[in-house]
């Protein structure tokens, strides 16, 4: 049993979703037609899956003893969820029908197909070279050198894989390990019928979804709504046109199909809520982008162990760290912030080490050493971003988000716990966090949200943002140089809407991973906050 292909080699195979928020509708339609191959009568078949997102539907096959009808029930069934024809799959979806969702899976299989040509093409410019005049004498010594050259590289490797430490190993096997990134998906609602990360969206169906979060974004009042200090940000915003927000939800919903059960799917329509869509959509990249990497990996011949050749795609070397270093971590982990429902204590952690730069060199002691403005503060994200972060490094938020309370920069804090919120620790018994050396030199200081502080920070000829909120460390530690926020959580005096300080940055180039620390996280009651 194969899929049948179309004219232009495309299999026919969609999934179609559709969700409308008015009707409670939240479904999805799979069609794929099929040879089922030999010569009996009804040799040809349309399978048709149909349900609610998140259960596994009804499967229904027609089956057809000539292609032709095969091909004219499937366009037909097609055009009937769609109003669309076949070819015109890729056009705007229209208004109230199903719309075709871009799956990895359809996304690989062209992406192989390219790589097959590239590589035909490779060979057909090597039967070329060939044929050109070349003594024989030549030609043997080449391919011995060749050769030579193979087996020099290969035992390189082999050599090379002895030198990586197993706790290494172990961290690659954690933070790409997509049953974990699974299980962290499913409680931010993404539809977990897809199975692993690699069989859902493709990345370039995401990007649609970030668009369309910004067509809503705008639609609720974008940065003039997140300026508003008499409304909450989780507060419903009245939209400039009702209708175009409800079409844009279902749009969005079902290129992006989540798992509701049988609830109505909520109308995206705050800035709290677009933000946190946006935070499935980056959880999701970065969980795509990893499982993309480990089958490429899989298809490599190698002796080596899998997580060996993960870990030497990074453009980064990463070190266990000494004892020293080990203890002052642990200890800067034990400041919790007064409002924050759980503890955070040290399980492991990975200096990070750049290739590239060239190690600085030792200086001689002095009576008096300049104050330094470089800090190490600490920046949470979930699991499934860690690998995707150690390949491309902390990156700028996606489009411009007005739901976030300081610009689109990349955000830092002295509270452990304060970062470690954005670790899904209600979900997650371990996380990681990364503790980043910081330029904090000529910040903007605020003590209130604003949207456009990057905007303000620029037209003062600031270098980043500080938000100081009214419970502050006042005790550091070094660690290799730099110090790190350990206790003396104190409350200022200056009056402050913030709870906790943040340091916002715009410019990449003010700050690096240090170290990628693996922490335990513990809940504790109201009783245990209390005592504390």
């Amino acid at each position: 049993m194969s899929i049948i292909n179309d004219e232009n080699g495309k299999p026919y195979k969609v999934h179609l979703c559709k969700t409308n928020i008015a009707q409670n509708n939240n479904k999805f339609y799979d069609m794929e037609m099929l040879d089922n191959g030999g010569s009996r009568a009804h040799r040809f078949s349309v399978k048709l899956i149909n349900g609610r997102i998140g259960y596994r539907g009804v499967t229904h096959f027609k089956e057809f003893g000539d292609l032709d009808k095969a091909k004219s029930f499937f366009d037909a069934k097609f055009f009937e969820k769609t109003h669309l024809h076949w070819e015109e799959r890729q056009d705007e979806p229209v208004p109230n029908k199903y719309v075709v969702v871009d799956l990895m899976d359809n996304n690989s299989m062209k992406k192989e197909e390219e790589e097959g040509e590239e590589d035909a093409k490779k060979e057909e410019e090597e039967e070329e070279e060939e044929k050109k005049p070349q003594t024989k004498k030549t030609r043997g010594r080449k391919k011995k050198a060749e050769e030579e050259v193979e087996v020099k590289k290969e035992e390189s490797e082999e050599e090379e894989a002895e030198d990586v430490d197993q706790k290494v190993k172990d961290l690659m096997r954690c933070i790409c390990d997509e049953d974990v990134h699974l299980g962290l998906l499913k409680q931010l609602k993404f539809n977990e019928a897809y199975g692993k990360p690699i069989d859902c969206l493709s990345l370039a169906q995401l990007q649609t979804g970030y668009d369309i979060l910004a067509t809503i974004e705008t639609s609720i009042g974008g940065k003039k709504a997140a300026r508003s200090g008499t409304r909450s940000r989780a507060a419903p915003t009245l939209s400039k046109n009702p209708g175009a927000s409800t079409h844009d939800t279902n749009k969005y919903y079902s290129l992006i199909p989540h798992s509701f059960g049988f609830q109505v799917p909520p109308k995206i329509d705050t800035l709290a809520k677009v933000e946190a869509e946006r935070e499935l959509l980056d959880a999701l990249k970065g969980s795509i982008e990893a499982s993309m990497e480990v089958k490429d990996v899989k298809k490599e011949k190698s002796n080596k162990d899998i997580y060996q050749r993960l870990y030497e795609r990074l453009p980064c070397h990463l070190e266990p760290v000494s004892e020293d270093v080990a203890g002052k971590i642990g200890e800067c982990l034990k400041m919790r912030g007064p409002t924050h429902f759980f503890k955070l204590s040290y399980l492991d952690a990975f200096e990070l080490k750049n290739p590239e730069e060239a190690p600085k060199p030792a200086k001689r002691a002095r009576k008096s050493a300049p104050s330094t403005t470089k800090r190490l503060l600490w920046h949470g994200t979930r699991v499934t971003n860690v690998f995707s972060i150690l390949m491309n490094g902390l990156q700028m938020p996606e489009g411009d988000r007005c739901g976030l309370m300081f610009g689109n920069g990349v955000y830092f804090a002295n509270v452990p716990t304060k970062s470690a919120n954005y670790c899904c620790p209600e979900v997650s018994k371990r996380v990681f966090m990364l503790l980043c050396e910081v330029e904090t030199s000529n910040p903007l200081v605020l003590y209130q949200s604003e949207p456009d502080a990057d905007d303000m920070m620029a037209k003062k000829k600031k270098l980043s943002v500080y938000a100081a909120g009214k419970h502050r460390p006042t005790e550091t530690v070094e660690i290799n140089g730099i110090p790190a926020f350990k206790s003396g959580l104190e409350q200022i005096e200056e009056e402050s809407q913030l709870l906790y300080d943040e340091y916002v940055m715009f410019d990449q180039d003010r700050f690096k991973i240090k170290y990628v620390v693996e922490v335990k996280v513990e809940k504790i009651t109201a009783a245990e906050m209390r005592g504390q």
